[in-house]
């Protein structure tokens, strides 16, 4: 990958030089006056640094895309993670107090705003106050062994941010899940 972008970019300098180069070569100009070789060499030189310009936008506009897609991705698992952590934090504290009841009635299974979430619940609440001031508009899931005690997966989506996944978190930005959507690989 890398290899490529060196290539591209040392194909457009050599192009943008061959363009300047170009500039200082014409038969035509010298015979007309001063300013209207000025004029003609102006714009030529003004060509060539636009193709400068335009190849080098050309080499860096898809690396870009490709950066802010894998930026994205690796927040959207860093978040999902912290769901993790803040639910089993919360599962910790419930089962210390011998409330499993609370465990098996949260809203787990199911894709939800943080508005849907069951405030009264506690887990539900852990996971609303660690989104709400930062993105209220992300939706989560998580899957809860209610008989084992631990939390199977989490997923975490912003808008149409890819979706972030703890355990077994989405590495690849290709890779498009569907919130609420685990592959059976992925367990």
């Amino acid at each position: 990958m890398k290899m490529n972008k060196i290539i591209a970019f040392i194909t457009s300098a050599m192009m943008s030089v061959s363009v300047l180069a170009s500039c200082g070569s014409n038969d035509d100009a010298k015979k007309n006056d001063d300013s209207s070789t000025a004029t003609y060499v102006s714009s030529k030189v003004l060509l060539g640094a636009g193709a400068a310009v335009g190849l080098g936008a050309a080499v860096l506009v898809p690396s870009m895309i490709g950066y802010v897609k894998k930026s994205k991705l690796r927040s959207a698992n860093s978040n999902a993670k912290l769901l993790f952590t803040t639910i089993t934090a919360a599962m910790a504290d419930l089962a210390a107090d011998g409330d499993t009841a609370t465990i098996k009635n949260c809203s787990h299974g199911k894709v939800l705003s943080l508005e849907q979430l069951d405030l009264t619940n506690k887990i539900d609440k852990a996971v609303y106050e660690v989104f709400a001031d930062t993105s209220p508009e992300c939706q989560v899931y998580f899957e809860i062994d209610t008989d084992r005690g631990y939390v199977n997966i989490v997923q975490w989506q912003n808008g149409t941010d890819p979706v972030g996944q703890y355990p077994s978190p989405n590495t690849d930005a290709s890779r498009s899940l569907t919130i609420g959507t685990v592959p059976e690989t992925d367990y």
